[in-house]
């Protein structure tokens, strides 16, 4: 006998499917409104089976709520795991280890350099020059290390996993800076070293270190923000650090063309002691020196007023770590960091007044030939005047160190270029998440 097969019409269609619809409700309802299986766990979520008997042993503590939950994207936690993963992958690149070769070769380099050259008689300039170099590879290098984090992050699509996951643009920008920052501090702690040499040869305070210390961590922390703000705005990495260190270049170069733009704006007119020169009488049309004498007349005199305008000298690197150097007693006639030290702090000095201003063409008798002999009234000028740069000199060195002022503008700097980063990674597209954005497909309404 042939067995015969119900034909499959489309009402028998319909009855299938509407079976298929009503056991899967069925189903369903069931699984809504099961009890929950007994668990003992502190979070009320069901072990799975083999799981289960391995934590069995295991004390009953809370288990935290995973990263990417509102209560703790913005912790401390999720700062530092984020910071946590970009150091374990920048310690597997090779552009770290050759940045870190480069700044060690280069530091105890010009130290070794240095040592060879003036060996351990001049501790002062061993110091300018170690702490000098440090600077200038402080500049170079802090802005590529702030573009390589974000850089490779957006390359590899690191950064939209981390979008996906939960994490905030604001504990992504802050992970990167600490990552970014912690590097920056190894990097210090291997040039500390060669920092302490010149002022431990120099018999000076180790105390007197610290502000050189945090000069150099203030500006390379700077610097590392605006390398990852420079990250987000520009793709490429070698275009990015290209232009963080141009940013770099403009905030040395800013400070010093706008004092020297500024200078003459404050030129003032102001009474002043000129010793000029009088002949006596003269001999045969000429005027031979035992025939002119200098005498002191007042006058008016035009004079710029830096003290005027010497804070805008104040965001400058250079000018902050001379000003934040240890005293090391002085052993040549010039040494970098001492000379631009003295040379602000007198530019923030008031200048004497009235000034007493030297046009006398005589010049000075030798020592030997004024001790027995009064003073001629062009040595008395010219003493007046070494006694008033004397005084100017004093008063400038009294002066409150600038240097914390100088930080504290860095700092700024610094905190407004993370909330840049911060804010350009709110951004989707392209320019906040390289070519790994996602695309979500259209659903239909």
């Amino acid at each position: 006998m042939k067995l015969r097969l119900p034909k499959r019409t489309k009402r028998t269609r319909e009855w299938r499917w509407t079976t298929d619809r009503r056991k899967a409700e069925k189903t369903q309802r069931k699984t809504q409104h099961a009890p929950k299986p007994a668990t003992t766990r502190s979070d009320n979520r069901t072990p799975h089976t083999g799981i289960a008997r391995l934590t069995d042993a295991l004390p009953r503590t809370p288990i935290p709520p995973p990263l990417n939950t509102p209560a703790r994207r913005h912790t401390l936690t999720a700062i530092t795991h984020i910071a946590a993963l970009e150091l374990r992958t920048t310690a597997r690149t090779r552009l770290t280890w050759t940045i870190t070769a480069t700044w060690t070769a280069l530091i105890y380099g010009f130290l070794l350099l240095a040592l060879a050259t003036t060996g351990t008689n001049a501790p002062t300039l061993l110091h300018s020059i170690t702490a000098t170099t440090t600077l200038i590879t402080t500049l170079i290098l802090a802005p590529i290390l702030g573009v390589t984090p974000l850089a490779r992050t957006r390359a590899t699509g690191l950064l939209d996993m981390f979008r996906l996951t939960g994490f905030t643009p604001r504990t992504i920008s802050w992970g990167t800076t600490l990552a970014t920052t912690t590097q920056y501090t190894l990097l210090l702690l291997i040039a500390t070293p060669a920092l302490a040499i010149g002022t431990l040869l120099g018999n000076a305070n180790p105390l007197d270190l610290t502000g050189t210390l945090l000069t150099l961590a203030i500006t390379g922390w700077t610097l590392t923000c605006l390398g990852s703000a420079t990250a987000t705005l520009i793709a490429h990495r070698a275009l990015a650090s290209f232009t963080a260190i141009t940013i770099t270049g403009a905030l040395i170069l800013t400070p010093v063309l706008l004092f020297s733009a500024l200078l003459p704006l404050t030129n003032e007119a102001a009474n002043a002691h000129v010793a000029t020169s009088t002949p006596l009488h003269t001999t045969n049309g000429h005027h031979p020196e035992q025939f002119i004498t200098c005498t002191v007349t007042n006058t008016t005199r035009h004079r710029n007023r830096p003290d005027h305008i010497w804070w805008l000298l104040l965001p400058q690197p250079f000018i902050t770590l001379a000003d934040a150097a240890p005293h090391i007693p002085r052993t040549l006639a010039f040494e970098p960091l001492t000379a631009l030290r003295t040379a602000i702090r007198t530019t923030r000095a008031t200048p004497p007044t009235p000034p007493t201003i030297d046009e006398c063409p005589l010049p000075s008798r030798p020592t030997e030939h004024t001790q027995n002999t009064p003073p001629t009234p062009t040595e008395k000028i010219r003493a007046t005047i070494t006694e008033q740069h004397r005084t100017t000199t004093q008063q400038a060195e009294k002066l409150t160190p600038h240097w914390p002022i100088s930080l504290a503008i860095w700092a700024l700097i610094g905190a407004t270029a993370t909330a840049y980063t911060t804010r350009r990674l709110k951004i989707p597209g392209p320019a906040a998440y390289g070519e790994h954005t996602i695309h979500h497909a259209p659903t239909n309404t």
